[in-house]
């Protein structure tokens, strides 16, 4: 998203690596294999790189580096391209509204969607990555849930085992229960949280992401 809309404002044309993103998304932007250009780094968890949007004579013919996750207020007008670039094939579409419609009776009930980051945040140092606790998000779900139309839940985590138990009492639903859909898991999730009425993330671009995107 950093790239595409950076080479939009300036009139430059964008390369990158091989991703996932290009056959989910079918996207055909260049490869960067093999272009050798002079790196300019940024670091993460920082607001560095916030100050490109702000230059009238941005640098171009660079190899840019840095996480590039401090969303800037200016991409607000642009969340409907960003939606537009970033999405599914039609029938994956399909697939996920009719899982969708089916979990809510067509719409009647409200879907409210959480994220729980684990696995590698178990282990990690950096204060940004701390486990938030799953009596947080129980504690805002029983304040919100009797205001909802019969709502269901659906929980997005790497850890299922161990962090599905704690939210027992709201019948929760999990990327598991979208397993006949041809996608990872981790897409299945993604999608869910766009397409929920309510959606808690956590300090984490996943989630955050998909709530940019979502409608």
């Amino acid at each position: 998203a950093f790239m595409k809309l950076y080479a939009l404002r300036h009139d430059a044309r964008m390369a990158v690596p091989d991703w996932q993103g290009r056959k989910l998304f079918g996207l055909e932007d260049p490869d960067s294999a093999g272009i050798e250009l002079p790196r300019l780094a940024f670091e993460g968890f920082s607001e560095q790189e916030q100050e490109l949007w702000l230059n009238p004579n941005p640098p171009v013919e660079v190899d840019f580096e840095g996480y590039f996750q401090e969303i800037p207020s200016c991409w607000r007008r642009h969340r409907q391209l960003l939606r537009t670039l970033f999405e599914l094939s039609a029938p994956d579409r399909h697939a996920l509204d009719a899982w969708r419609s089916e979990a809510t009776g067509n719409g009647r009930r409200t879907l409210v969607a959480v994220h729980l980051r684990r696995t590698d945040y178990r282990v990690s140092v950096l204060p940004w990555f701390r486990i938030v606790p799953e009596e947080w998000y129980v504690d805002w779900l029983r304040k919100i849930w009797p205001t909802l139309a019969d709502p269901v839940l659906f929980v997005a985590t790497e850890e299922p085992d161990k962090v599905l138990p704690h939210f027992a009492e709201f019948s929760p639903k999990s990327a598991t229960d979208l397993a006949g859909l041809a996608l990872p898991a981790h897409v299945r999730a993604f999608e869910i949280h766009r397409r929920a009425d309510y959606l808690a993330i956590c300090n984490s671009s996943f989630s955050r992401m998909a709530a940019i995107l979502a409608p």
